[in-house]
């Protein structure tokens, strides 16, 4: 039966649902194009993003940038042949990645011989800033220059391409945090001591080239070597991750350096420190970076490192959960509360100033019921503690009032002498040396033990008197000068400690022995890290500048030539100046020079 009103009805339905289908269809076009469209641009603008960006890194690290800011010299050049691959770059195998930051990476990597290494590879595409690519450049800069010394990685090689730098230093243990996180108890309280002991000499060092680290925290702390519940040389130690060091300048002048505070400047350092320019870029990371980094007229930075050192011998004091706790917590309580910077700098020294003073016993703080538990227990182990003994000035609020790393260092080291007693920690077995006629090197004190209490300003109780280096040195010298060996190594193979308290000429004997022999040379900015050295590793030579600080030179001397006829290292004695030479014999050394040394000499004595 027709109903046409019904039919048209479902006719005119018909045609508004096929329209409004229509209209889904062009609808859905038009959102494809669209979508099409916006693609075509993110695509067009991510092309010119990508060449802005190799224009960017063409500009930052081009030869004129490089040039101007005095950097092209230090960076290793570009090697349009350097083959990189997922798993080798240039003649270095790499693995498994060890750790990475914002714009570089560390992995573990092997020699074709074999020999282990780490590999840092840095991405010049995200270099962003000239500061970052001066950051790098000084963390070449420092690694070359601390290469050989005690407490600091080796650089193997530096290498780079059109994309990445390569530096490759010698692989060395595991962190001081990964330790720590994985056995909390894993160092005894000497073996702190010894850590601290470790990056305190490292520091010092350091600041001996004018160099500061800026970055001291556990991650950044190696540890090889570590004898389960052993003493306090029963751990090595080395500094690593330099990309937030840089060098330190003298100050420009006297009157600068002593202008009116009202103006401005800043107050004269204390006598006995050097006068460095201060710096400005504050760096490090919470809980270990020093408050005077966020001070407007600069800050100094080996003050800033001691104050680092101070936060890792509290940590290692009190154990990772009260730092968290206790110290940890001011510093971030502080930032999330931040607000207006203007005179940040003071809040911030008057926030952390009392709990510093509490921590080293020399005040009391009101805080709240839970907080005044873990401090109480934090006290507690601090005053046990024998590394916070020795760092806990390190935390003094005023830059210049604080104890120096070489202070720390020399601190506990003296705290720590050896004594007769203490042979079981620092056995022969620790170290591999056994004493000629059959019974352990360390079960009867050594002249380098007395030396270095002596120098340590502590005197130990051993047979041998503490008499004046001089006394000690012509005691050990030789009848007559030694014979050159039968069949000696080769020059590459030899390993040679340079001990000089000048920047300038320890660095410039070093060049000149490695460039003329291509051996291992190390160095020591001080007495007493010299005979840490020497009483770590076996040299076949020890140069020693005579001028060090408190005779130290002659006891350096004078503790090499403390070894049996087959362990004994040849020994040059170095002196600057132009006064008479003293005679060799007189100082039981081989051989006495000018210093720098020129490597002819070693020739002319028959060393090799």
């Amino acid at each position: 039966m027709d109903l046409p009103g019904i039919s048209d009805g479902f006719r005119r339905l018909r045609r508004h649902t096929e329209a409004a289908g229509d209209m889904s269809a062009a609808a859905q076009d038009v959102r494809a194009r669209q979508y099409e469209r916006v693609c075509e641009n993110f695509r067009i603008l991510r092309r010119k993003y990508d060449s802005l960006k190799e224009v960017h890194q063409a500009l930052l690290w081009g030869d004129a940038v490089l040039a101007h800011e005095g950097l092209a010299a230090g960076l290793p050049a570009v090697d349009p042949t350097l083959v990189e691959e997922a798993h080798r770059v240039g003649d270095v195998t790499t693995a498994a990645t060890l750790g990475s930051g914002a714009c570089s990476s560390v992995l573990e990597g092997a020699w074709p011989d074999g020999r282990p290494c780490a590999v840092k590879r840095i991405s010049k595409r995200d270099a962003k800033t000239l500061q970052e690519v001066r950051n790098v450049a000084s963390e070449l800069e420092a690694l070359r220059a601390l290469t050989g010394a005690p407490h600091a990685l080796e650089l193997q090689a530096a290498f780079a391409s059109r994309d990445h730098l390569y530096f490759v230093v010698e692989r060395f243990g595991e962190e001081l945090y990964a330790l720590l996180k994985r056995d909390a108890c894993a160092l005894a309280p000497a073996q702190q001591a010894g850590v601290v002991h470790g990056v305190a000499a490292g520091l010092a060092h350091m600041h001996s080239l004018d160099l500061v680290h800026r970055d001291v925290k556990p991650e950044n702390v190696l540890l090889a070597d570590v004898v389960p519940g052993g003493g306090f040389r029963d751990v090595r130690v080395k500094l690593c991750d330099l990309g937030l060091s840089t060098r330190v300048r003298a100050a420009p002048s006297p009157a600068c350096a002593t202008a009116t505070l009202a103006l401005g400047g800043r107050a004269a350092p204390p006598r006995g420190r050097a006068a460095r320019a201060p710096l400005f870029q504050c760096c490090g990371s919470m809980g270990f970076f020093a408050p005077d980094m966020l001070d407007p007229a600069g800050y100094d930075g080996c003050a800033a490192d001691a104050w680092s050192l101070g936060c890792l011998a509290l940590e290692l004091a009190a154990g990772a959960r009260l730092f968290a706790r206790v110290w940890f917590r001011e510093y971030k309580a502080f930032f999330a509360r931040r607000g207006d910077r203007d005179g940040e700098h003071g809040r911030f020294v008057a926030n952390l100033a009392p709990l510093a003073r509490a921590l080293r016993g020399c005040g009391e703080l009101a805080a709240e019921p839970d907080v005044a538990r873990d401090l109480e227990d934090c006290r507690v182990l601090c005053r046990q503690s024998p590394a916070f003994a020795g760092a806990s000035a390190c935390l003094d609020a005023d830059p210049a009032a604080r104890r120096t790393p070489a202070e720390a260092r020399d601190a506990l080291a003296a705290t720590h002498a050896r004594r007769p007693s203490d042979a079981s920690a620092d056995s022969a077995a620790s170290r591999g040396r056994v004493h000629p006629e059959g019974a352990p090197a360390d079960a009867r004190p050594s002249l380098a033990s007395s030396l270095r209490a002596v120098l340590g300003g502590r005197e130990a109780s051993s047979p041998v008197a503490p008499a004046a280096p001089e006394a000690a040195a012509a005691a050990a010298a030789p009848e007559g000068p030694a014979a050159p060996p039968a069949a000696p190594a080769p020059a590459s193979a030899r390993r040679l400690l340079v001990v000089d308290d000048e920047p300038a000429s320890l660095l410039a004997t070093r060049d000149a022995l490695r460039a003329a022999y291509g051996c291992r040379v190390d160095a020591a900015s001080s007495a007493l890290d010299a005979l840490d050295a020497l009483e770590s590793e076996a040299y076949d030579a020890v140069l020693v500048e005579l001028g060090l600080g408190g005779a130290g030179g002659a006891a350096v001397v004078a503790a090499a030539g403390d070894r049996a006829d087959g362990d004994r290292p040849f020994v040059a004695a170095l002196a600057r100046g132009a006064g008479a030479l003293p005679d060799a014999a007189d100082l039981g050394a081989d051989v006495v020079a000018r210093a720098p040394l020129d490597a002819a000499v070693l020739r002319g004595a028959h060393f090799w």
